[in-house]
């Protein structure tokens, strides 16, 4: 009788564990969990710091030249997909283009700035523009923006995909990555820019390597074959010694080359 109640006691005490560990597990599912900071909020945009997965860590805070935000966001190029449609009426199958105008680059630069800069290592900024079609559509571009290993990413959910004015109150802004259209456009990487995968097929996402992309191309020195000719055909004899002199000021010929291409042309002097 004592060993019945003995496991009886052990049975409703697993039970008990068992109770309490799914209770925790509900609670970290769907507990409260930490809100999104809202940064800026207008008629056609929308900028916020979401919080991610613990085991994601960026780069932040990121303090970045606003020109520098500016040109990698004018950097991204899109390829869209032309409808059945449309392709009867202008024979076209798609369309290449800037996945930001002017103006939603030069607007979405100066707010990106700011979260970057106060983003802790948990959190990545957020973005939603949206436009006028026409009186009967929206067009909508989200994504999200953080910094990594020296490279700004960007994840796409919409590039300019089109919805009804019916829907745009109910746009879920919850989620910018959510697509309306999937599949409809395809990043095209560009000079400095590298594809991500693994962000999900319903997605596109990119890595600009930030400090590459807005530094100048330094010129290549000349080799012996690519050496400036030591005269130009027609020149007067002075300006031909002036050249030979300037090259030799700018190490550009030897002692050598220089005093024998010297003695050539006073030899002409007549």
């Amino acid at each position: 009788m004592n060993k019945k109640r003995d496991i009886l006691k052990r049975h409703s005490r697993i039970s008990g564990l068992l109770a309490v560990s799914v209770c925790l597990m509900l609670a970290g599912c769907f507990g409260p969990k930490e809100p999104p900071r809202y940064l800026d909020e207008g008629e056609g945009h929308l900028v916020r710091l979401d919080r991610v997965d613990p085991a994601e860590q960026y780069d932040h805070p990121a303090e970045i030249a606003l020109e520098t935000i500016q040109a990698v966001l004018n950097s991204i190029v899109v390829r869209h997909e032309v409808s059945f449609l449309n392709r009867l009426l202008t024979r076209q199958k798609e369309i290449r283009g800037a996945a930001f105008t002017p103006e939603e680059a030069a607007l979405l630069a100066e707010r990106l700035k700011r979260a970057l800069a106060i983003a802790t290592p948990g959190e990545r900024a957020a973005f939603f523009l949206t436009s006028r079609k026409n009186s009967m559509t929206t067009l909508i571009t989200s994504g999200v923006a953080y910094v990594k290993e020296k490279e700004i990413h960007l994840i796409f959910g919409n590039d300019r995909t089109a919805i009804s004015n019916e829907h745009r109150p109910h746009i879920p802004r919850e989620n910018p990555l959510y697509s309306f259209e999937p599949g409809s456009f395809k990043i095209l990487p560009q000079s400095h820019q590298r594809k991500l995968s693994g962000e999900g097929r319903r997605v596109e996402a990119i890595a600009v390597d930030f400090a590459a992309l807005v530094s100048p191309t330094p010129e290549p020195s000349a080799s012996e074959d690519e050496k400036p000719a030591l005269s130009s055909e027609g020149a007067p004899l002075e300006a031909q010694l002036r050249l030979l002199k300037k090259l030799r000021e700018e190490d550009l010929i030897t002692e050598e080359e220089y005093k024998e291409k010297k003695s050539e042309l006073l030899k002409t002097l007549k």
